[in-house]
């Protein structure tokens, strides 16, 4: 009878340790196929000397550098930043939801290691220029330096509808001369365009 119970319990405690086993190692094999699953919807994006983007399980993370190697923006979103050199400036705009008060950007100067501010609304580029709405208006400044050069556009007519984004768009024309706004008027948010020179 003795011999019969401790055999019991031996083969009790060998098949616990089996189980235990069993469950350590699937762990395991579950967490080394996680980290593959997670590899597997990783990619790269974007890589250059001046920026990189990973698209990672439906997110973009994103990191600019600047001229000395230091990480000037990062950041994750659901949409890839739009990331482009003209010469030694670097463009940088993101659209964060709908419409044009969600595109927000900035420029860098590698040549002299400058960034500028961050614009919020951005519509437009022209050589040293930027359009920006702001507060039912069009901004329209040097990149680097507003002392430069910044001119408001706020009088319109016929004039904009009492919505929060009434502005649709802003483009510089006439070889960045002049600027057309199309932006919704009245009650029933008629589409128009209104075109404005720019100061020399």
């Amino acid at each position: 009878m003795r011999i019969t119970y401790i055999n019991i319990k031996k083969y009790i405690l060998l098949s616990l340790a089996a189980l235990l086993l069993c469950v350590t190692c699937a762990c395991d094999s579950s967490t080394r196929l996680s980290a593959s699953t997670t590899e597997l919807h990783s990619q790269i994006f974007l890589q250059t000397d001046h920026a990189e983007i990973i698209q990672q399980n439906g997110q973009y993370i994103y990191k600019v550098y600047g001229r000395n190697g230091e990480a000037i923006e990062q950041g994750e979103s659901t949409r890839p930043p739009e990331i482009t050199m003209d010469g030694q400036i670097l463009y940088f705009s993101l659209q964060t939801g709908t419409g044009a008060g969600t595109r927000w950007g900035f420029f860098y100067d590698y040549e002299n290691g400058i960034r500028s501010e961050t614009y919020t609304g951005l519509y437009d580029t022209y050589g040293d220029l930027v359009a920006y709405g702001s507060d039912r208006c069009v901004i329209v400044q040097d990149i680097f330096d507003p002392a430069i050069y910044r001119q408001t556009f706020s009088d319109f007519s016929p004039p904009l509808a009492d919505i929060t984004e009434p502005i649709l768009a802003a483009e510089f024309i006439q070889g960045g001369t002049a600027i057309d706004v199309l932006y919704f008027s009245g009650a029933n948010f008629q589409e128009e365009t209104q075109q404005f020179m720019l100061l020399e």
